[in-house]
């Protein structure tokens, strides 16, 4: 949406059916992941070359997050001149030598970078989750990113906090994502949870589904996009491994987060929905005062109880209403929070008496607005059994990762050149 009379974004707006959740918090979201993995990694090496934007199937499933805060608008900037060739992105300054060796027989691909209990973390595997977090963070900043690091500057020559390298950073966040992913795994598997078919088919045909999009990247085989996107000890396996893991640990974690929602249930629990409402914007002229545009606005509004439909009142929109964000689709937005609009406009959608096919006309500082109210979406803004669900989760979470310690090895993180 983009007009002048919004505030600024909720943390969280999120869709769930307006009855009891059930058969998965997030099913939708996981099913679509890896295909939005693959999609924004062609994505970015199309447009940037090799800045994946990475996305992890994990809704309730918390991985750690990069701490950042928004980059003020007159941040100075690291970057230098970037506007160019797009600079090929080194994490540490002695990167080993690319002499032609692919997937485990590149030196290092086997060497021991953490230890958790049972488990190893082996080079392969730790470069997917230390690019995961880097690609993430892109993701999170965009272009704010360069007022954070310099892209062309090996990772460990600059300083995330004031004791510890962007390298050192994004090694410390893979080693934690790579403890709570075996972890979630460890627990999932000691319980019997065993993904559904659904599941395990979708994983399957997305990472099958790799071909085309290497293809569309310029490569001859998967493999070659692999390399790329992370690392010439990079192979199709381990890749799936990884992908396995975390959408069995996701999986499970949402399954978990189910059954504290089933527990907490309460049917008369209190629940927010944004909503989907109409308007047609009409401001003064110049030279006008606010009187010429509620003249105008009454006048188009008589016009419109002639036939008063909702589609009438989108072609109306189309045709009069000043508000560049929503002339072109009829006055419509949809899935509205609270405080997203500016007061009047958001008390006359929110009043608790509002009902689908209300109408009036509201005055804002921007002029006046011909209201119509198509009703709640599906959207939840907020939601008493989430609330109640998601602290019980957090606690079950807490005490299952405080007994998770692993031991690292980052001495033994080796980074490969990639072939230019």
């Amino acid at each position: 949406m983009n007009s002048p009379f919004h505030t600024e974004a909720p943390e969280k707006v999120r869709s769930v059916p307006e009855a009891k959740v059930s058969g998965g918090h997030h099913s939708d979201f996981l099913r679509s992941a890896v295909c939005i993995i693959l999609f924004f990694g062609l994505l970015a090496t199309l447009v940037l070359g090799c800045y994946d934007v990475y996305k992890n199937p994990m809704e309730h499933y918390p991985r750690k997050k990069v701490n950042v805060v928004e980059a003020p608008a007159d941040a100075p900037s690291q970057s230098g001149d970037q506007t160019s060739a797009q600079p090929v992105l080194q994490p540490v300054t002695q990167m080993a030598a690319n002499n032609g060796a692919v997937g485990t027989a590149v030196a290092g691909a086997d060497a021991i970078v953490a230890r958790l209990g049972e488990h190893q973390l082996t080079n392969q595997e730790f470069i997917y989750y230390y690019w995961d977090s880097f690609y993430a963070l892109y993701n999170q900043l965009g272009s704010y990113l360069t007022s954070y690091m310099n892209l062309a500057t090996p990772f460990d020559q600059q300083m995330a906090t004031d004791t510890m390298t962007w390298h050192d950073y994004l090694s410390n966040i893979a080693l934690e994502n790579w403890m709570q992913t075996k972890t979630l795994c460890d627990e999932a598997e000691k319980n019997g949870y065993v993904l559904s078919d659904a599941d395990q088919a979708y994983l399957d045909d997305s990472m099958a589904s790799l071909a085309t999009y290497a293809e569309k990247a310029g490569h001859a085989a998967p493999e070659g996009y692999l390399y790329q996107l992370f690392d010439p000890c990079a192979d199709m396996d381990s890749y799936y491994d990884y992908n396995w893991d975390s959408v069995y640990a996701s999986c499970y974690a949402n399954d978990r987060y189910q059954a504290f929602y089933d527990d907490v249930y309460d049917p008369n629990a209190a629940v927010q929905y944004c909503v989907n409402v109409r308007h047609i914007l009409l401001q003064p002229g110049e030279g006008e005062d606010m009187s010429a545009a509620l003249t105008q606005a009454e006048a188009l509004y008589e016009e419109w109880k002639q036939n008063p439909t909702e589609d009438n009142f989108a072609a109306l929109a189309g045709e009069h209403t000043t508000d560049p964000g929503s002339q072109s689709n009829g006055g419509l937005y949809e899935d509205v929070y609270p405080g997203q609009m500016v007061t009047n406009f958001n008390d006359w959608c929110f009043d608790e008496s509002r009902q689908p096919g209300d109408h009036g006309i509201v005055e804002t500082e921007y002029g006046y607005h011909i209201m119509y109210f198509v009703g709640n979406s599906e959207t939840v803004y907020s939601d008493a059994n989430d609330t109640a669900a998601q602290e019980q989760y957090t606690l079950w979470l807490d005490d299952l990762f405080a007994g998770a310690q692993y031991v690292p090895q980052l001495q033994n993180a080796v980074f490969t050149q990639k072939a230019q």
